[in-house]
């Protein structure tokens, strides 16, 4: 008996002794918000009100996010860099914060459920538009029509310019392939920057982040892809065009050829002071925006083709700046 009680009493210490260690690997959580509140205090976050929904600092990442991507929830730029949180990849998935905080995956890990796929070559919505195309060309991740044309994302052309000289425009897709078409002074060419095109609502932003449905990619892309200069490494290997009859009817585009054509400057005797009809003219784009920007790399949020009597042209062409 004598030699039972020491030992008890020892591991009676040991158990005390372990039980502080215990409570700090677990830090408590008051309002449930996912956050832990010694990290919320030290951010000077609620902790009693669940503030994981909200932005502090307005840079495009949710509280919540923030802890996840080890950001700082009140700096719009944690480390200095000149990018946004929002914007950062922080796990290099290939997906930046913000758009991993709506489709609800985790910034902080490549493969936030664990099926083998990094979260990029996943698909949240089903569109045939993968989340790093998604991100790459301005459209929702969680909404098959981001633009609500009709036309799922997967199906709008996205992708980047691959190439572009003699009037022809090669866009590589970011679902797989590549199109290319004429571009002629009536094709229409917007600019918005990605911050316009990715102004979605939080209210159709699932309230509890659930993990995403596993699935195959659509399409995968190389598992390699992680440098800054090639946000896209999908091979060219040429598709046939989808959608489009050629018919002319689509009356998607902010006009046509015909609803510009009594703003063109002309001459007395009815000749086209500006040259030729393919020229372009700066001025009668928003903003500068016009071919010039038709540049290797730049990223095209959707594009438009009909099909004339030389081959496919492009009537309308929309970049994300």
């Amino acid at each position: 008996m004598t030699r039972v009680r020491p030992i008890l009493i020892s591991a009676f210490a040991v158990l005390l002794l372990a039980l502080p260690g215990a409570a700090a690997a677990k830090s408590p959580d008051r309002d449930r918000d996912r956050m832990p509140d010694r990290w919320e205090r030290a951010h000077k976050l609620n902790v009693k009100k669940n503030d994981a929904r909200l932005d502090a600092d307005r840079d495009g990442l949710r509280n919540l996010a923030e802890y996840r991507a080890k950001t700082n929830p009140r700096k719009a730029d944690s480390d200095r860099d000149g990018v946004l949180d929002g914007d950062e990849d922080r796990d290099r998935d290939r997906v930046d914060n913000a758009n991993e905080d709506r489709e609800s995956t985790d910034p902080g890990r490549r493969d936030s459920d664990r099926d083998g796929v990094r979260d990029g070559a996943e698909d949240a919505d089903d569109d045939g538009l993968h989340n790093e195309g998604e991100d790459l060309t301005g459209n929702d991740p969680i909404d098959p029509d981001s633009d609500d044309d009709g036309v799922e994302d997967g199906d709008e052309e996205a992708g980047v310019v691959e190439s572009f000289g003699g009037g022809v425009l090669v866009v590589r897709l970011a679902g797989g392939g590549s199109i290319s078409g004429r571009v002629t002074g009536d094709t229409e060419v917007e600019c918005e920057s990605e911050d316009e095109h990715e102004s979605w609502d939080d209210e159709d932003v699932p309230a509890d982040p659930v993990p995403p449905v596993a699935g195959p990619p659509a399409p995968p892309v190389s598992p390699d892809a992680g440098d800054d200069d090639s946000r896209n490494t999908l091979d060219v290997i040429g598709r046939a065009r989808r959608g489009h009859d050629g018919s002319g009817d689509d009356n998607r585009g902010p006009g046509n050829a015909e609803d510009r054509g009594d703003d063109e400057d002309e001459s007395d005797d009815g000749s086209d002071d500006s040259g030729e009809s393919d020229d372009w003219d700066d001025e009668e784009w928003d903003d500068g925006c016009g071919a010039d920007l038709l540049v290797p790399g730049a990223a095209v949020h959707e594009a438009e083709l009909m099909l004339g009597g030389d081959g496919p042209i492009f009537t309308r062409i929309e970049l994300v700046e």
